[in-house]
């Protein structure tokens, strides 16, 4: 199963369920219409280690989303996160 990480902001996070995932052809990644993730992993497949750094303060949602695999599935997703203020 792979799966596209998203790191949303508050406005975007409340649309990505209206909004299906669409492969893009010459960029070669999955893209939403109308929504701007703050940062994207797509078809991540085996555990990865990744570090975002977030400049301003706010509200932000890490979502998983495997809406683009045929067929539904129960799976379960563990992602650890680790959040170090900057000083």
């Amino acid at each position: 199963m792979n799966v596209n990480i998203l790191l949303l902001d508050v406005t975007d996070n409340a649309k990505l369920l209206s909004v299906s995932p669409v492969w893009d052809e010459v960029n070669k990644v999955w893209t939403y219409a109308g929504i701007v993730p703050i940062v994207r992993f797509n078809d991540l497949a085996k555990t990865e280690s990744k570090t975002i750094t977030i400049k301003n303060q706010g509200k932000y949602f890490l979502c998983a989303d495997d809406r683009k695999e045929v067929g539904g599935s129960d799976s379960v997703y563990h992602v650890p996160v680790k959040v170090t203020p900057v000083r």
